[in-house]
């Protein structure tokens, strides 16, 4: 696989600088080789004849004596002038080594035992048909659970290994299943730790492990136009899936690539298509909180896929650690507490007609009706109360005063304010971990204008 002539240029002069010391120090050292293995040759052919002439019993003539050993005394003399060549071989194969670590890092290629998108590392062939190593698929980890569901991936960091993943895949769930391409499930983790305004999560993982990514390193620059993979899998596969793309920058903590509608879930890596290093880790662009009537997200039911923001990882993060039971709670909480608000404005929406409640009217600011919510709440005893006082008045004029219907329906008002009452003391914001601190917020502020909606109507009633 070729790079990408942009790459070329964009480290243009440290190339060619690195490359012009490393040819230089390549050609030196092989000339030192060739120097020391001449004089190992000299050296062994004087010993044999040495052991020949030993073997003579006559000896030799003083001449050839005196030239015998004029000889060796120079061949010691030369092999003296080998020890500081001997050290300067080692010093400028030292070199060579540092200059192809600089050019590696420069380009993001692999060096010694990194792994490589498009072929095996360790002697793995990659799987057939796929643009990645054994190594790199093995290390995906798939993340299902109860309510979102997504990818992940192992990497190492500070000597510790890690399940990257978004925290929106974590986000609602009550259960939680992880498992790694190759089946291998993962059920040993320390705290999770989140990275504050960035769709991101990771625990470190406490079982035994085979393969595991590479992360890009912290200060490494990204050039534009280097070709990414983005890694998925379709729930219920083993199989890995990859979409090419290419990078065009950098916005703040985002990577920007040309494909913005990856197919690929939430949590899963974006690679360097060559090296294989997680240079990205896709996740859901940081909005407000979802609508109070929202039911569902209208880009996933229009079938259109999913704008996903890659969180970047060349940068530093600072994690703060929490616990994953706290922050899959919070969400469970915040569902229920806004289920209230959604019952109690819906009681503030009932109208009294001749004495009779209505329901068919919308809740004030939604597009949904009033019994649709009362439905959801059937079982409460306050719903239960308005549906029997109306399937009472239906088709019949009903025989209550008109003080008697106001004293009845501030009865009712009163016993839904109380409702909403409940449980706000127990939402603390700021308590809230980022990613659902603006939930947390924004339901506080839902459920006070209902609350403030039921006391208008309780003054009304008098």
């Amino acid at each position: 696989m070729k790079y990408p002539l942009i790459v070329a240029i964009a480290c243009g002069s440290f190339l060619m600088s690195s490359c012009k010391e490393d040819e230089a120090a390549k050609q030196k050292i092989t000339e030192l080789e060739d120097s020391v293995l001449s004089l190992q040759s000299e050296k062994l052919s004087l010993e044999a004849d040495v052991l020949a002439l030993k073997a003579k019993q006559g000896g030799m003539d003083a001449a050839s004596a005196k030239a015998l050993t004029d000889r060796k005394d120079a061949l010691e003399q030369q092999v003296q002038t080998l020890l500081p060549l001997e050290a300067k071989v080692r010093e400028l194969t030292q070199k060579n080594e540092e200059l192809a670590a600089k050019l590696a890092a420069a380009t993001m290629t692999p060096t010694g035992a990194a792994l490589g998108a498009a072929s095996g590392a360790a002697g793995e062939a990659a799987p057939p048909g796929s643009d990645i190593s054994k190594a790199v698929a093995d290390s995906f980890v798939s993340v299902e659970g109860d309510q979102n569901s997504g990818g992940g991936f192992l990497a190492a960091q500070d000597g510790k290994l890690y399940l990257y993943t978004a925290a929106s895949v974590l986000s609602g769930n009550q259960k939680l299943t992880i498992r790694t391409s190759g089946g291998q499930a993962l059920t040993k983790f320390a705290a999770l730790e989140l990275c504050e305004g960035v769709d991101i999560a990771r625990m470190q993982v406490l079982d035994e492990v085979e393969h595991m990514m590479e992360l890009v390193a912290a200060d490494a620059e990204i050039p534009n136009a280097v070709p990414v993979l983005a890694l998925g899998m379709a729930k219920g596969s083993s199989v890995v899936s990859t979409e090419k793309a290419n990078v065009l920058g950098v916005d703040g903590n985002a990577l920007q690539v040309d494909n913005s509608y990856l197919q690929s879930a939430p949590g899963g890596p974006i690679i360097h298509a060559i090296s294989g290093k997680v240079l990205g880790v896709m996740g859901k662009a940081i909005a407000g909180p979802k609508p109070l009537w929202q039911t569902e997200d209208s880009q996933i039911a229009s079938g259109q896929p999913q704008q996903l923001l890659i969180a970047r990882m060349n940068k530093t993060m600072v994690w703060k650690e929490t616990k994953i039971g706290t922050f899959i709670t919070e969400s469970k909480v915040l569902r229920e507490f806004d289920e209230v608000t959604r019952l109690a404005l819906a009681v503030s929406s009932v109208s009294l007609m001749e004495g009779v409640p209505q329901t068919e009217t919308m809740v004030g600011g939604s597009s949904v009706s009033v019994q649709s919510v009362l439905d959801q709440h059937k079982d409460k005893a306050l719903v239960q109360a308005i549906m029997k006082w109306k399937a009472d008045g239906s088709g019949k004029k009903l025989t209550m005063s008109e003080a008697d219907i106001k004293k009845k329906w501030r009865g009712l008002l009163t016993e839904a304010l109380s409702l909403a009452q409940r449980g706000v003391a127990d939402i603390k914001a700021p308590q809230f971990s980022w990613y659902h601190r603006a939930w947390a917020e924004s339901s506080l502020s839902e459920r006070k204008d209902a609350i403030q909606d039921l006391n208008d109507d309780l003054a009304e009633a008098k």
